[in-house]
């Protein structure tokens, strides 16, 4: 095998050069493209996450405004249960007053 001169070894050597600058230049374009998607990916991830935070906002105040008004149903039950304690009482003294009081109970003879 014949000693390579060189110039031989010159033009290798530019011939490694340039396909080591395409592989460089590929390499680049691969890295723009990745650093786009990423930077879009990053966008939708900001967008999506806003997105989640404005709904869960809006649920804290649905559910808010459900505990409201559960509360005040639960008030007014319990508004209505003590009117209905204040209308027995009114009846059993109305039928003591009228010495009715034992009408609609059953008494027991014991013997």
């Amino acid at each position: 095998m014949p000693q390579p001169t060189i110039t031989d070894v010159l033009n290798e050597i530019k011939k490694l050069n340039d396909r080591f600058s395409a592989v460089e230049v590929k390499l680049s374009s691969v890295e723009q493209k990745l650093s786009k998607e990423i930077r879009a990916l990053d966008t939708k991830i900001d967008v999506s996450f806003e997105q989640l935070h404005g709904r869960l906002a809006k649920l804290e105040v649905v559910y808010t405004n459900a505990l409201n008004q559960l509360d005040g149903f639960v008030k007014h039950l319990e508004a209505e249960r003590q009117e209905l304690m204040l209308t027995q009482r009114d009846v059993t003294l109305i039928k003591r007053h009228l010495g009715i009081e034992h009408i609609g109970q059953i008494e027991v003879d014991e013997k």
